[in-house]
């Protein structure tokens, strides 16, 4: 009981210590405090903010406003088929992707936003420790060793890294999911059927079907070994496997109305051929030091990583002394009963899942030819390499404790034969002497490993890893005394005392590690507005803005109904063509975008944006704005800056984007300052324009951009700089060592113009188009080259449509005009409404001729249909990513309408294998409800025991 008690306590305490503040409003369970290091945030927030964790950007950009827009949506009685504010527009709500549908995500639907993940990810532990608990409870651990399995996987690499990510919700199932088919291979009822298929959906809803390949590849072989166990007669086995594949043929059906818009999408919009995997393509043998010191991937705050590929995708961790207990069981779980077969699935599961993650060779290429392998990083594997830990760790503890462990299960399942006989001494002492061997050159194998990877460390990080690597060692030294006298001391309070140690130990190193991978952010930090996103929602009205240097955390804008053309989220090739012809850096990843700052002068100049409606264009505020610099900055001397005495420019003349003055350095530079900066009439005093920047620090070159384009040629003006604290120095001009040295950049012939400053630059693109617009002719290109390069030449007409196929272009219609002198056509569209999230836009046209309705949106996937006063028209394929419709001459209503494809399908399959359930169900209680007292049941409730006997459970 007192061993039951504390490992409990450890696995409680780990929660409540690690995830217990954001349950009680105590700052949020989500890295939002990541958005401090980009524009417009870094103002509002600061340098003041410590960031936990610097690689969990993607639950910031992508994952948390996908699901948002999903139950916003749902709040309105909306449902979000669609997303139309990142990159052109995705698939939304039919998707499984963002895991709002997992049944673990319900505080998504129930709670405020900066309550949800941590409600979540405390669900997310309590369905684990439920799986755990029934699994290990079928194989006969004692409850105390549930806790310890609970705690191992919980705490195991890949949940800790994927945390608010889908996959963990999709992983949590995975001990309920060997629950249900220990049952199902071992009872072979068909009603066990019925679990594994509701275990099965909850993981398919959860989003992330490698994590369910993975499982079910696994479950096969538990399924087999199982079954063999309990019955080695053939028929018992096929009848195991049939009622699992039917459990899983259930579960796919339950799923459907997920299943089959995923299957539907991933054919035609995704791209798996850049996931596709080599016998290379594995974890370094080093990353398996992190099982038991994590900080061997490197530091996640600073950023300060070594190795190859994401801290996430690498890291192991398990524990000292989960790695302690697995090695127990090896050599202490008794060769007879029950448990030693199954102890030898998972150990033997852990082992081919560290050859296949760490060593690859010919077993991964093989492994390879399978689907989910084949497309998948092997390091996510590491989701049954901590399973398989988790397990076989509970079983070497309640190894270890033996006797002392009260409150053993009694399931049937775990009983010894009676008949079997009892173990020899000299069998045991052989048995545990040859495990001893091969425990010794695990151990020996695992240091030259940590010697590897101390290796790679770089030098000015050794001192802290070999840090880490004492305090590892020190916790598997007491571990293993601890083990040593629970095993062999004679005296029991003194191995009971031994014995309780070891959970604390587990739990410990485990919420050293959640303190430094598991965000806790302030409230404020949820997404909050400011006021370069209050610009950009008062003007940008249904068209688009890009963001570059990824300003605005790209994806984000989801959060604000903000239309980007970049951004985060699975995007058509025919939208990365145009991506990649507006800056070929601007994909940064297959589904990440963004503009780069190095060509801006240009870029921002190229057509492709003009058509897709990007009206705006969203900077940092150190970025340097488009334009002709008119003078350099250059200078001598200094200038002392006291931040309680504004200092004044010398005069300039005429329109002006941005100023530079450069911070010497030769007083201290100040820390966390507002800069603000005055540009003033030099006649009569008046301010002409202001900005205020929050900055880091006042030392270097500091670029400011200013809003004065319209400022007239001949107008003379100076700039006044203040701080609102602190003391610096400011580099003088070399003519007059009174004012400070000034470079500044006038506006270009580029059709921008600075319409915000301060948090962020925001620079407004006179020649963008609006992103649903009339087009009076048309020209048709079939070749995908030629047809990018002709949409970014700037002398194709905004009022021309390029059309793909010849057949669509009607006879008769005239080459485009392409001359300067060319009037366009005046626009037939007189109303459009688009209703964001459903997907439907509704055009009303009036024209005296006819035309095109073109849609500049990422167009090019399933479930687009359009119709003009209520009747079905073709969609044509135009502008190489978008669509068009032809409308004939007079008053029409256009209208362009999402439905999810394969959803509708989906759905009713899901509806009727509920309903088919519940009939079955209730045939069953009428039927038994019929039957007479002394009648045989329909179904034997018993369960087979290992040799073929029956007991029930």
């Amino acid at each position: 009981m007192t061993v039951s008690v504390v490992s409990w306590g450890a696995l409680v305490a780990f929660t409540v210590l690690s995830i217990g503040g954001p349950l009680i409003g105590s700052g949020t369970f989500l890295g939002t405090d990541a958005l401090g290091i980009v524009a417009p945030w870094t103002s509002a927030f600061g340098n003041s903010l410590p960031i936990t964790n610097g690689m969990i950007g993607d639950t910031v950009d992508t994952v948390t406003p996908q699901a948002w827009s999903i139950v916003e949506a749902a709040r309105h009685g909306v449902f979000a088929a669609w997303n139309p504010w990142v990159g052109g527009g995705t698939e939304l709500g039919a998707l499984p992707n963002s895991g709002v549908y997992s049944p673990i995500s319900i505080a998504w639907w129930v709670v405020p936003l900066e309550y949800a993940p941590g409600v979540t990810k405390l669900i997310e532990i309590a369905v684990s420790t439920l799986g755990m608990s029934l699994l290990l409870r079928r194989l006969g651990a004692p409850n105390a060793a549930w806790a310890i399995g609970s705690l191992v996987f919980v705490s195991s690499g890949f949940m800790i890294a994927w945390t608010n990510w889908s996959q963990t919700r999709v992983a949590a199932f995975i001990p309920l999911l060997f629950w249900a088919l220990d049952r199902a291979a071992v009872a072979r009822r068909l009603r066990d059927a019925v679990p594994v298929g509701a275990t099965l959906a909850a993981m398919f809803l959860g989003g992330f079907p490698a994590v369910v390949g993975y499982a079910l590849y696994a479950g096969g072989a538990y399924v087999v070994l199982r079954s063999l166990a309990a019955d080695r007669a053939l028929r018992g086995l096929l009848r195991a496997a049939l009622v699992s594949a039917t459990g899983v043929v259930l579960g796919g059906l339950l799923a459907a109305v997920a299943l089959v818009p995923f299957a539907i999408n991933a054919t035609s919009v995704l791209d798996f051929s850049v996931r596709e995997q080599t016998a290379d393509s594995h974890l370094p043998l080093t990353d398996l030091a992190t099982t038991v010191v994590a900080q061997f991937v490197g530091f996640e705050a600073s950023g300060a990583t070594w190795g190859d590929g994401s801290p996430i995708e690498r890291l192991s961790y398990v524990g000292v002394v989960a790695v302690l207990l697995v090695l127990a069981a090896i050599i202490l779980v008794p060769a007879r009963g029950g448990r030693r077969p199954v102890l030898w699935y998972f150990v033997g599961g852990l082992a081919l899942c560290g050859v296949l993650i760490y060593i690859g060779g010919p077993v991964l290429a093989a492994a390879q030819h399978l689907p989910i392998f084949s497309n998948n990083p092997i390091g996510r594997l590491r989701v049954m390499f901590g399973f398989f830990a988790a397990v076989a760790a509970a079983l070497g503890f309640a190894a270890v404790g033996g006797r002392l462990l009260d409150g053993a299960s009694t399931a049937s399942t775990s009983r010894v034969d009676p008949t079997t006989p009892v173990e020899s001494r000299r069998t045991r002492w052989a048995r545990r002497t040859s495990a001893t061997v091969v425990v010794l050159a695990i151990i020996v194998g695992g240091v030259f490993v940590l010697r590897d990877a101390m290796a790679l460390v770089p030098s000015e990080y050794r001192s802290y890893i070999r840090d880490a690597s004492v305090t590892a060692a020190w916790i598997g030294s007491v571990a293993t005394i601890a083990v040593l006298v629970a095993s062999f001391g004679r005296l029991r309070p003194l191995r009971l005392s031994a014995l309780v140690v070891v959970p604390v130990l587990v739990a410990a190193p485990a919420l050293t590690l959640t303190d430094t991978w598991w965000p806790v952010s302030p409230t404020t930090t949820v997404y909050p507005a400011t006021p370069a996103l209050d610009y950009l929602a008062d003007h940008l009205g249904d068209e688009r803005y890009v963001s570059v240097d990824q300003a605005g955390f790209p994806g984000t804008n989801a959060m604000y109904g903000l239309r980007s053309v970049d951004g985060h989220a699975y995007q058509t090739s025919q939208w990365k063509d145009l991506l990649t012809e507006i800056d070929p850096d601007m994909l940064l990843t297959p589904t990440y975008s963004t503009l780069p700052s190095a060509q801006l002068g240009s870029s921002l100049r190229s057509s492709v944006l003009d058509r897709l409606g990007v009206r705006f264009a969203l900077l940092g505020p150190g970025v340097a704005v488009p334009g002709v610099v008119t003078e350099e900055l250059a200078g001598g001397g200094s200038l002392e800056f006291d931040g309680s005495a504004p200092i004044r420019s010398g005069v300039r003349t005429g329109p002006v984007r941005a100023v530079t003055v450069q911070f010497d350095g030769s007083v201290a530079p100040v820390d966390d300052v507002e800069l603000t900066t005055d540009i003033v009439d030099a006649t009569s005093g008046e301010s002409i324009t202001t900005t205020s920047t929050w900055q880091p620090m006042l030392s270097g070159s500091q670029n400011i951009a200013v809003d004065g384009d319209e400022i007239a040629a001949g107008r003379a003006w100076y700039a006044v700089f203040s701080t609102d604290r602190g003391r610096s120095s400011l580099l003088a001009a070399g003519g007059d060592p009174t004012v400070p040295a000034m470079s500044t950049t006038a506006p270009a012939d580029d059709d921008l113009n600075v319409v915000h400053t301060g948090d962020a630059t925001i620079l407004e693109r006179a020649g963008a188009l609006q992103r649903v617009r009339w087009a009076s002719d048309a020209v048709v290109e079939t070749d995908p080259e030629r047809r990018v390069s002709m949409l970014a030449d700037p002398d194709l007409p905004g009022s021309t449509v390029v059309l793909e196929h010849p057949s669509d272009l009607p006879p008769g219609t005239a080459e485009p005009a392409t001359d300067d002198d060319a009037v366009p056509a005046e626009s037939a569209i007189t109303r459009v409404e688009d209703t964001g999230v459903t997907g439907d836009i509704r055009v009303e046209t009036s024209g005296t001729e006819a035309g095109w309705v073109v849609f500049d949106d990422s167009l090019r996937r399933p479930g687009w249909t359009a119709t003009i006063d209520g009747t079905s028209v073709p969609l044509l394929d135009a502008e190489h990513a978008g669509a068009a419709i032809a409308v004939p001459l007079g008053d029409h209503t256009v209208e362009l309408v999402y439905r999810a494809p394969g959803l509708a399908a989906g759905a009713a399959i899901s509806l009727a294998t509920i309903g088919l359930l519940l009939l079955w169900w209730i045939g069953i209680r009428v039927v038994r409800r019929a039957r007479r007292p002394g009648d045989v049941g329909v179904e034997n409730d018993a369960e087979p025991k290992e040799g073929g006997q029956t007991t029930g459970v």
